[in-house]
């Protein structure tokens, strides 16, 4: 799932890339240059958004499925108890709640606060259009992601590549605990 997005948006970050090559050759402008380039960021950031969205829920689909499928595991069994009573089971449930991944050693102390940071990234940008509804800050691989209520996020246009990669990582480092 994640391949065919990250597809998809290589396609068209190599598209803007040859735009940004020469920009005159495409009809922009000379005086268009900067405000074209501004554009053009500001669409690269929102391709990768949506890779980071897609993938943090890609991921949520995939460990569900692993739970179904290693139900013997402490943490499916906990899973299957919140389906047994009708409760959604969401990635902050699997990763960052009371009965968690971190709780049963699968994920580290690190990996849990960046988990909490993603998750927090991907539901501020979901459900508030990256406007964040509270100060806070998270520590993500040593950088500082701070959330100020009524502000959007802002990170260099690599900010969900750089989020996508960790999640990816991790997700990894998760699943292997989960299927040995």
């Amino acid at each position: 799932m994640i391949f065919n997005k990250a597809t998809m948006v290589a396609e068209l970050l190599s598209y803007y890339f040859e735009i940004w090559k020469n920009p005159l050759m495409h009809g922009i402008k000379v005086e268009d240059v900067k405000r074209a380039r501004e554009e053009n960021a500001e669409r690269c950031i929102e391709v990768t958004k949506w890779l980071f969205i897609n993938s943090l829920s890609a991921i949520e689909y995939c460990m569900k499925e692993a739970m179904n499928l290693h139900s013997n595991h402490p943490l499916a069994k906990w899973y299957c108890k919140q389906q047994q009573q009708s409760k959604r089971v969401y990635l902050r449930g699997i990763v960052t709640t009371e009965a968690n991944s971190k709780r049963i050693g699968i994920v580290k102390d690190t990996d849990y606060e960046f988990w909490k940071c993603m998750v927090d990234v991907r539901n501020s940008v979901v459900h508030n259009n990256a406007v964040a509804d509270q100060n806070t800050t998270c520590q993500a691989d040593g950088a500082v992601i701070s959330f100020v209520k009524g502000k959007m996020l802002r990170g260099k246009i690599d900010f969900f590549v750089k989020l996508t990669d960790k999640a990816i990582d991790l997700y990894y480092s998760w699943i292997t605990h989960v299927i040995r």
